[in-house]
Parts: C-alpha cells; sequence; structure tokens
C-alpha cells in the first residue's frame, strides 16, 4: 500500500484547495515523513492520518508504538479526523465528499495526478441480489482508495475558512505555491 498525503488550502469560502500531493510505495516512516515535510515546507496546517495509524501494532524492540507515534517523532504531528471513538460511518464520509464535489466546493490541482487517478478509477459495491435495499448504504471497494480516503478526512474535519483575500490574490497564491512546490 502506498502512503498518501494531500495538501489542501482553505479559502474564505470554506472551499477545499487540493494543491499537492505525496504518494509513495515501500517508504519507510522516517523517509515518507521528510518527503512530506520537503514538499512544502511552509505548510503550517493540521495533518490528519488514517484513525488505524493510531493503533499500537509498531514493535520495535521492546517498545511498542503506532505508526502515528512514528510520524510524530519524525516531526509530523498527526490528528484523526473522527471523534475519540474513532467511528464515522464511512458513508457519512462519503456523502461529504460528494456534496463538495456537487457544490463545487472542493478541487484538486491537476498535478494532483494519483488523487485524480483514484477518484475515477472508484468503484462500489454490488448489493447482494435480493437486498437491493433502497436504504442501503452505498460503500466503495476497499482498493486504490487512499488519496480518496484523505480527501474523505478532509471534508469530515471542516477546516476554518481564511479571511478573505483582496481580489484575484488567493487564485494568483494558489498559481504561486504550485509551481514553487512543482519546481
Amino acid at each position: 500500500n502506498p502512503t498518501a498525503c494531500l495538501y489542501f488550502a482553505v479559502d474564505h469560502d470554506e472551499r477545499l484547495w487540493g494543491y499537492a500531493e505525496h504518494y509513495e510505495r515501500e517508504k519507510t516512516v522516517a523517509e515518507n515523513a521528510e518527503l512530506i515535510k520537503n514538499l512544502d515546507p511552509s505548510f503550517d496546517g493540521l495533518t490528519y492520518i488514517d484513525p488505524s495509524c493510531f493503533a499500537k501494532t509498531q514493535h520495535t524492540g521492546a517498545r511498542i508504538s503506532s505508526i502515528a507515534d512514528e510520524y510524530r517523532e519524525n516531526g509530523i504531528h498527526c490528528l484523526s479526523p473522527y471523534s475519540s471513538d474513532g467511528k464515522m460511518r464511512e458513508g457519512l464520509g462519503i456523502n461529504l465528499v460528494k456534496k463538495r464535489f456537487t457544490q463545487n466546493s472542493v478541487f484538486l490541482h491537476a498535478g494532483c495526478v494519483n488523487s485524480i487517478r483514484e477518484i475515477l478509477a472508484l468503484k462500489w459495491r454490488r448489493l447482494k441480489s435480493g437486498n437491493e435495499n433502497q436504504s442501503d448504504p452505498e460503500v466503495p471497494i476497499d482498493r486504490n482508495n487512499h488519496t480518496t480516503d484523505c480527501l474523505r478526512y478532509a471534508c469530515a474535519v471542516r477546516p476554518p475558512a481564511s479571511a478573505k483575500p483582496k481580489e484575484k490574490q488567493w487564485e494568483e497564491y494558489i498559481r504561486e505555491r504550485s509551481r514553487e512546490i512543482r519546481g
């Protein structure tokens, strides 16, 4: 499984702007953390991570830790996008993403190629024959959905809007940051 990290900015109208992504396979937490920090060194926002990363499943000698602990030790302090009980129906998060797309309040930069690819390739589980109850939730197939999970977390946390910029300032900022990040 790859490690995926999306960078979002929030404008004064609470629109989410995905402006960069990290998507790497077969890297350690330390390697991913360094790449993530270097992708946008001026990033000073919040980092949300899959809630499963808080499980104490990593063994280093006698020490037991979580993936979130390892990221913290490597300079990235992660938060869970969900409440303290760790529960959020996947369908609720998907509905939040759908709502943002239909309201034109989430955008991805063309350079976020893995995010765009995963969104376009998202497939839904078929309900079992005879179980086509209209109230049954639609559930995506749990495959190639790493960036779509990031998008779901970004929509779930409802980040605060920024101060309203002067005319055209926001669009120019996004273009400038995208150029800087991509070199």
